[in-house]
């Protein structure tokens, strides 16, 4: 494992810990949105009024909220992957090399988003490339 994390010179130790604090935020962020369930409620938010009329505005506004929040709690989700998969890396030592193509993370990414799978080659070309296919119609 330090093998190949030496050579790229970077602080693993600082970097596995910040990958940590934020598996332990985003843990958190989902029992709150979640209020300790593993789903998010499953209230029927139109429902909880018993169809009175003068209650619709109270109805959306619960629907908007819930679905805010399977929102949010869908991108902490897949945040918190993103996470235990640097962290699975680290162990694996192939930590800061691209899982596209191989290449080394540049550092500064990795500082600055430690959990980072794609060195911004790939990064760029994975973001324009869905872009491209829709635009010829595809």
């Amino acid at each position: 494992m330090a093998e190949k994390n030496r050579t790229t010179a970077l602080p693993i130790e600082e970097l596995r810990q910040r990958l940590l604090n934020e598996r332990q935020r985003l843990e958190h962020e989902i029992y709150e949105l979640t209020g300790g369930d593993e789903a998010v409620a499953t209230t029927n938010p139109p429902l909880s009024s018993g169809g009175m009329p003068g209650d619709q505005v109270d109805d959306a506004d619960a629907l908007s909220q819930a679905e805010r929040n399977r929102a949010i709690s869908t991108h902490t989700r897949q945040l918190l992957a993103q996470v235990n998969d640097a962290l699975g890396r680290i162990e694996a030592g192939t930590y800061g090399h691209c899982i596209n193509c191989g290449r080394l993370i540049q550092p500064a990414r990795l500082m600055a988003l430690p959990s980072a799978a794609l060195c911004i080659e790939c990064q760029m070309e994975s973001e324009t490339a869905p872009n491209q296919e829709r635009r010829s119609g595809a």
